[in-house]
């Protein structure tokens, strides 16, 4: 019975881990209307893109490890159908970055780029 109850604690503890979400959105990062399930939008500022790779490189604000909004550099794919756009963008650019994480390749996929600063609440 003692035992039991030592591990009674685990057992809950097992059970709210795993009724977490596991790929809660990132601050900054929230579903809009018109979106479909799972997209995200961020907003940043180009700082380089690789049409030949198909990636765009991007700073933005998001959250460090103590909770403090940090300016972070991301390189994210860019899906095919977007791919010829990034002719378009130039360093400096503020973007509105709309992507979804690829199940395939384990990896967040840009689906849509928007010139321009975040859009009002």
């Amino acid at each position: 019975m003692k035992r039991l109850f030592a591990l009674l604690p685990f057992v809950l503890a097992a059970a709210v881990v795993s009724a977490q979400d596991p790929n809660p959105p990132a601050a900054g990062q929230q579903p809009r209307e018109g979106m479909k399930s799972g997209e995200r939008m961020v907003a940043g500022e180009v700082v380089s893109t690789d049409a030949t790779a198909k990636t765009i490189t991007f700073k933005t604000m998001a959250p460090d490890a103590t909770g403090d909004r940090s300016e972070k550099t991301v390189t994210m794919a860019v899906s095919e159908s977007i791919a010829t756009n990034l002719a378009n963008l130039k360093s400096g650019d503020k973007v509105m970055v709309s992507f979804r994480r690829d199940e395939a390749n384990q990896k967040d996929l840009v689906t849509k780029i928007s010139k321009g600063s975040a859009p009002k609440e």
